[in-house]
């Protein structure tokens, strides 16, 4: 099933169901490389329509080429949770099942793919008793998504109180038509980007300004995302013009502390020529090499 028939799926599901995954607990293998030196643990965790089943090759090879430590993290039951629960009760689960990973306890490096990148922020902002020292995030939606030519024109209302209740991706839908409503409806992405200014705003920013570094890779050819470039924070306006990071209120007046990232050398933005399926594949090691290996 491709991307775009499993969102119309989950559209619809969502449309005719009143119940969402019921998740309590979180899985994860853990995965030692040749030679265990007890650097930094890293952890990987999936994106949407995905599990730690599709994340094994990627986490072996980062064990085995960084001689690191991996703990390859299943949310709930991997796709069908990763698509029909909403991401702040992932967070929750994701949250508790790091901390029982005493291993963890000390600090790690975080790798989100897709969906697991904004997952893997909400961590850092809103848990991390167990400090991540580098975040990277890989094709991650950190500006939401919108509607595009590919996407059925059936998916729509996305604020409305079913879909935010139970389709995960309803929580970064950024509708560019429609900002007041996405402000005011959206559950997700509006705090975790502190657009939405809370009495919790100031420690998601701080935990933010804890990073060694935080690292954004997006693709030029992202056939999942869009706007493509959302994975580096820009996201369209009402015109449907594309407002670059550094044009971004987010930015300016660095209420999430990615200005204060940016002027202290701790924030990156990296580019690949991957497919958006392809981040996670073997294909793209190549390329990855080149930006992880200045961070693990």
């Amino acid at each position: 099933m491709s991307m775009i028939l499993s969102f119309l799926f989950a559209f619809l599901f969502a449309t005719t169901s009143s119940t969402c995954q019921n998740i309590s607990s979180s899985t994860y293998t853990r995965i030692s490389p040749p030679n265990d030196t007890s650097s930094v643990p890293v952890v990987v965790l999936h994106g949407i329509l995905s599990s730690a089943a599709q994340t094994k090759n990627l986490s072996d090879w980062i064990s085995t080429t960084f001689d690191r430590v991996v703990f390859n993290i299943e949310v709930g039951s991997g796709a069908m949770t990763s698509m029909f629960t909403p991401m702040t009760f992932q967070t929750k689960v994701l949250c508790e099942t790091i901390y029982e990973i005493d291993e963890l306890s000390d600090g790690f490096d975080f790798i989100g793919i897709s969906q697991g990148g904004l997952l893997a922020r909400a961590y850092v902002e809103t848990c991390n008793k167990y400090p991540v020292r580098n975040l990277i995030t890989l094709v991650s939606p950190h500006g939401g998504i919108t509607q595009n030519e590919t996407l059925p024109r059936i998916i729509h209302d996305m604020y409305a109180h079913d879909k935010q209740s139970y389709l995960s991706f309803s929580g970064y839908w950024r509708n560019s038509s429609d900002l007041d409503e996405y402000f005011k409806k959206c559950r997700f992405l509006p705090w975790l980007n502190n657009e939405v200014l809370t009495n919790m705003s100031k420690d998601y920013a701080f935990n933010m300004k804890m990073l060694v570094n935080f690292v954004l890779v997006w693709s030029d050819n992202d056939d999942v995302v869009y706007p493509k470039e959302s994975a580096k924070f820009s996201f369209l306006d009402k015109d449907n013009n594309l407002v670059g990071i550094k044009d971004t209120d987010l930015y300016k007046n660095d209420d999430l502390g990615l200005r204060f990232l940016d002027e202290t050398g701790s924030f990156h933005i990296h580019n690949v020529s991957c497919a958006h399926d392809k981040v996670k594949h073997s294909s793209c090691n190549n390329e990855l090499y080149d930006i992880l290996v200045n961070y693990l």
